[in-house]
């Protein structure tokens, strides 16, 4: 099925994700990234949530199988964003996506980072950087082999 963005009145295509995004509001309905309304595909951008009504947010694999679902707090700020690396090995430049979603409440952060191998690593360090050995902390002496 194809999938539509309506941007200011213009109809953009966009691809599904590896990982797609949906979230339960506390009356029972749902908002998904990728919606589909009889023989149409509609995409939601994330800016597109009520933040004040999630009680669920959850990241599932579009091809089916696993998902992640979190239960997100009353007053936290919902997470959901994509960390796009580029390695140059060998002078072919590789390049992988991270998908990064949680919450933030008062000034802690509450993250789930999807690998490109599907692992999630949890952690409430929000400048954690992917590297061809995994996460280090930015700012680690610790220099990524592929960059």
């Amino acid at each position: 099925m194809k999938f539509t963005f309506n941007r200011e009145g213009k109809k953009e295509d966009v691809a599904v994700e590896k990982w797609i995004w949906g979230v339960v509001y506390k009356d029972g309905t749902e908002l998904l990234q990728f919606e589909t309304k009889g023989d149409e595909g509609v995409f939601h951008q994330i800016g597109e949530v009520d933040q004040s009504e999630v009680k669920r947010f959850i990241l599932a694999k579009a091809q089916g199988g696993q998902s992640i679902c979190i239960l997100v707090p009353e007053g936290a700020k919902l997470i959901h964003k994509y960390k796009n690396d580029v390695f140059l090995l060998s002078k072919e430049k590789i390049s992988c996506r991270t998908y990064v979603f949680g919450y933030k409440l008062k000034d802690q952060y509450f993250l789930n980072y999807v690998l490109p191998n599907d692992t999630i690593v949890q952690s409430n360090d929000p400048n954690l950087r992917l590297t061809d050995e995994g996460f280090i902390k930015v700012g680690d002496s610790a220099s990524p082999k592929k960059v």
